[in-house]
């Protein structure tokens, strides 16, 4: 998963986090075991994970929203022109 994709999930969709991931995100409440267990490999392997974990689990909610002309990532799910391309794909 590109990082850019990351950075989108954990943007848009931060609803889906587990109340450990939040904290291990703002790296607080850092002596839980549970906490110190999601982020042993990294803050940015578990970003990388739980951004995989959220697509895996919640497939109708968490979306791409890519450009049907350059394929890259809009700003935000709801975006309907490309920040790249400057594409409008409104109605």
């Amino acid at each position: 998963m590109k990082q850019e994709e990351i950075d989108y999930i954990f943007r848009h969709y931060h609803h889906f986090l587990t109340l450990m991931e939040v904290a291990a995100e703002k790296q607080v409440l850092s002596n839980q075991p549970e906490v110190q267990e999601l982020l042993k490999d990294g803050p940015a392997i578990f970003r990388m994970r739980t951004a995989e974990r959220l697509v895996r689990e919640f497939p109708e909610q968490v979306y791409f929203n890519n450009c049907p002309q350059c394929g890259r990532l809009a700003r935000t799910p709801q975006a309907q022109q490309c920040r790249y391309c400057l594409h409008c794909w409104r109605d």
